[in-house]
């Protein structure tokens, strides 16, 4: 008798720490989603008993810290035509995957699929943020909003502004999307998130943007709630990251990509140029115009995507110490 597949597969990262992974687990295992339909796979670095979850869970362990390494195995591991992502200290709300896998029967083609989220403390306990005015604008209506990828730069823009490249417990992918350069995929330690979210700009997947709350993302101090939300950019990290990014986009002869892939740098290099500026003891009208350098100002196409700073700078240079006023 042949084997039945499941739709989805789940997997779930573990690293050097278990004190939420069984909530997480729990959280899946609970799903209202037929569980005939939906596999679930842990990949961890440490061992972990997981023989009360019998069939329901495929554990595997592996001794490479690197995050990306840990995805890597989990999709070697999977079968579903639908893949979405666990981090051990989030949660799914029980619908989730009902939710997803409807979704999915109802739109064909290749897909990046990202739903909203709501905010719980270290202990479990929800905790209000401002990002709820952020993450309707996820929708157009009561619909998610969708991002057919048609080759203009200002949609992309869009959907990363409201952080659609944000949170791998929010993302669903198409099988397809994730298989074709996983390798690369996962190559790096940082950000998953962003290069997933790249790769379906590369294969012009649509992008469906969901305002429903289906995730749980835990934050694990009392003042990330803060940090979040007065930054309103979160995946901003290391610059090398963002090198990395326009290194593979200038290899790949793909022209949107690539030119996406300089907005995500430039981005980046903006929002903490400006913010180190900002927090700085000596501000001069020299450091503003070696910031204003840094700007992609020679890159005619981008300019439009960075007016607020050009302008942030002309005012600087003219008062330097406005800059305290600038909400970043």
């Amino acid at each position: 008798m042949e084997e039945k597949l499941p739709i989805i597969s789940v997997i779930i990262t573990l690293y050097n720490r278990t004190q939420f992974v069984r909530e997480a687990i729990e959280s899946v295992i609970k799903q209202t989603l037929n569980k005939d339909l939906y596999e679930i796979i842990l990949v961890s670095n440490i061992p972990l008993d997981t023989s009360a979850y019998g069939e329901n869970l495929k554990f595997s362990l592996i001794p490479d810290e690197q995050i990306g390494k840990k995805y890597l195995r989990g999709l070697e591991l999977s079968k579903g035509k639908i893949i979405t992502f666990l981090d051990d200290d989030d949660l799914f709300y029980e619908t989730r995957l009902e939710k997803i896998v409807n979704f999915y029967k109802k739109n064909s083609g290749t897909i990046y699929y990202h739903n909203s989220f709501s905010f719980i403390s270290a202990d479990g306990k929800d905790v209000k943020t401002t990002f709820k005015k952020h993450s309707q604008k996820f929708s157009q209506g009561n619909r998610p909003m969708v991002i057919r990828n048609d080759g203009k730069l200002k949609k992309l823009v869009k959907a990363k502004k409201i952080s659609a490249d944000f949170n791998m417990s929010s993302i669903a992918v198409s099988r397809e999307l994730i298989i074709q350069n996983s390798n690369l995929l996962f190559s790096s330690n940082k950000t998953p998130d962003i290069y997933l979210f790249l790769e379906a700009i590369h294969q012009r997947a649509t992008i469906y943007l969901d305002p429903e709350k289906l995730t749980k993302y835990r934050l694990r101090t009392e003042t990330q709630p803060k940090l979040f939300t007065e930054t309103i950019k979160p995946g901003h990290v290391q610059l090398d990251v963002r090198d990395e990014i326009v290194s593979i986009a200038s290899k790949s002869g793909d022209k949107l990509f690539l030119k996406y892939s300089y907005f995500e740098r430039y981005d980046y290099l903006a929002f903490s140029e400006l913010k180190k500026f900002k927090n700085s003891r000596n501000r001069n009208r020299k450091k503003v115009i070696d910031n204003m350098k840094k700007l992609p100002l020679t890159k005619v196409y981008l300019i439009p995507y960075f007016f607020k700073y050009i302008f942030f700078y002309i005012i600087l240079f003219i008062y330097p110490e406005w800059v305290k006023h600038i909400n970043i």
